[in-house]
Parts: structure tokens; sequence; C-alpha cells
């Protein structure tokens, strides 16, 4: 009789090894139809792994690409930053609705005094990209650019906003950047710090990290972006690297899995805060994304996701709420945005088989 009651239950597992099988090798053939591909995927349902796969090499030494390969999320990483001012407002350290000024004196000015940490979290702050900012006061990011040397930009120079704050929407860079440096004042750590302590160890996700060129470890063990001109290789870290909060955290597509599940636990935020933490901001523009706290949620198909780029790196992160699908895709290959694309739409396909 024991035997019978367990049949059942074996049946399943049976078929659900069988069906994982089934998706592992059709991830396989789509990765192998497309040489052009170097980098890591992932499939899940709820908390389980569906199909993984990676190919290819992580640098130029010819390292193969593995489950723990650490790779560049680049903007992907915007939800960290956008979690740990969550936690510091569940806390009450920090206020969404405040002036950014009240926790950064370098913003005290007229200009800045009416940008709210909501304006940045939602990308209505009217900031101008850094970028083009040290291309304009050079000294600023030399020998690289940091988060403090943006703001002792911003404080001595006062760039005009690109419109005043809360009426336009336009993606900021430089609002991540002012956020990651709020969260930075009110914690006492730098953000590769605080996403160690509050994230990654606790998680055990052992091969992903914050990366600034200020930072003592330089993790030389990290994936390389492989991005040519012409026969030589561009250096993936440039004079911008010293910057964090709108990128520069590196990741694998096995703590992708342990980070997936961490995100559907209770022990995210309390309730009233993953409301806040994954739906569009209130009062968005009418031109705007429907952007949350690092993500881009389409409601009426219960969507969340981001994309992600920078030297030599494609990233994305889509999670379907409503079915529990995950897809993840980390390339370090230089591939094109077209190729990306039809790489990500086979596999979204698979995805919406699970469903």
């Amino acid at each position: 009789m024991r035997i019978l009651r367990k049949a059942p239950l074996l049946l399943f597992l049976i078929c659900l090894s069988l069906h994982s099988q089934n998706y592992q090798q059709q991830i396989d053939s789509i990765l192998k139809t497309h040489p052009e591909f170097n980098g890591a995927v992932l499939l899940m349902k709820q908390d389980s792994v569906v199909a993984k796969a990676a190919k290819g090499i992580a640098d130029t030494k010819g390292t193969p690409i593995d489950f723990n390969s650490s790779f560049n999320l680049a903007s992907v990483a915007k939800h960290f930053t956008a979690l740990a001012a969550a936690r510091l407002m569940e806390e009450e350290k920090l206020d969404y609705h405040a002036p950014v000024s009240n926790y950064l004196p370098q913003l005290k000015n007229a200009k800045y005094d009416s940008i709210t940490i909501a304006n940045l979290v939602h990308h209505t702050s009217g900031l101008p990209e850094y970028e083009e900012l040290f291309e304009d006061y050079p000294s600023y990011a030399d020998p690289y650019a940091t988060n403090e040397s943006m703001l002792e930009l911003f404080k001595a120079h006062t760039p005009d906003l690109l419109f005043q704050p809360g009426e336009d929407y336009q993606y900021s860079n430089t609002g991540y950047i002012v956020l990651a440096s709020v969260v930075e004042k009110i914690s006492g750590m730098n953000m590769g710090e605080y996403f160690q302590k509050n994230f990654f160890d606790p998680l055990q996700m052992d091969n992903s990290f914050g990366y600034s060129h200020s930072y003592r470890n330089k993790h030389p063990e990290r994936v390389i972006g492989l991005e040519f001109k012409g026969d030589t290789l561009i250096n993936d870290l440039n004079h911008l690297d010293g910057v964090i909060g709108d990128g520069n955290v590196y990741m694998s597509i096995n703590d992708f899995v342990k980070w997936e599940r961490f995100l559907r636990s209770q022990d995210l935020l309390s309730e009233k805060w993953r409301q806040i933490y994954f739906n569009p901001g209130a009062d968005l523009p009418d031109n705007a994304d429907p952007y949350a706290f690092g993500w881009v949620v389409y409601k009426d198909r219960q969507v969340m996701q981001h994309a992600g780029g920078w030297v030599g790196f494609s990233t994305l992160y889509y999670r379907d709420q409503k079915s529990g699908t995950v897809m993840v895709a980390l390339s370090n290959g230089s591939i094109t945005n077209e190729e990306f694309s039809t790489i990500l739409k086979a596999i979204n396909q698979l995805r919406k088989e699970l469903t």
C-alpha cells in the first residue's frame, strides 16, 4: 500500500523531469543555431529551474562560461538600487516624497530643490545625463568618475535640468546614481558594501558583487565584455566605471536562481512596500514608461522587465507575475540588438509554453 500511495508522486516527478529535459534540449538547440551568442540563459517557473545553458568564453584567455560566471548586468542592476532605497523607506530612514537635497547637500540649490526621491526612482527628475556632463567637465572623471565626483560637479557647475521635476519623463542613469548616493549617505556604506551585507551574503550569492574602480577588490574573475574595434579589444571598464547605482552589479545565472526566489519570498519587503516596489509610480506623465522601482511594469499583462547594455554586454531580466515564469539572458559577446532580440524571441516562446 505504501508503494501505491507513492506511485502518483513518483509519476509526477518523472513527468516533471522529462518536461524539463525537453525544454533543456530546446534551449540548447536555440543557442546552437545562434553561433553569435556568447553568454548564459535561464528559464524558471515559480521557484524551479526549467532550463539553463551557458556557451562561449568569459575572457580573452578562453575561460569557458559556466553558471557561476559573473556578468555585468548594466541597467538591469537598477532594481537593486531601488530595492535598497525601498528598504530604507520601509525602515522610515528615507522619505519617498522628500527633496533629495534633504539628504545630499551638494544638491542644495534652487535648481534642484524640487527634485524628490520619487522623481529619482521613476525617471521624472529632469537631471541631465552624467556621461555628457563628464565630457563637458572631464576633470571630474580623472582618473575615473565616482558618485561623489558627480555630485561635486553638480555642486560646482549647477547644470540645467532638462525639465521641471515631475512634469516630464526621461530615463535617467544620473538619477539612479543620485539615488545610490542617498542610500550610501543614510547607510554609511558604499553601494557595493550595502549590496553585499544586505543581499548577496545573506542569500549566499557567492558570484554577485557591486563594482567600482574605487573599490579595493577588482574581481579579476569577472566576465569580460568582448567588444572589438577592428582587431583591438576595447577595455570594457572605462573612466565611467567608478560610478555605481545605475549599473555595475555583476551576477551569475546560479545567483539569479537564488535572487528570483528571494524576490518571490515574504522576506523581500512588507506587503505595503511590495505593492509600491512592484508597481509603476503614481501620477507619472502621460509619455512615461510604466516604471516602478527599477522595473518597467506592464500591469495589463502582469509583466515586469528590464534590459541593459554596456561595453560588450547585453542583458535582460523578464518576469511574468501571472504565470510565475522567468527568463534571464546574459551576453558578453558584443551581440547586436537585432541578434539579441531574435534569440530572446525564441527563448520567450519557450517561456510562454510554461504558462
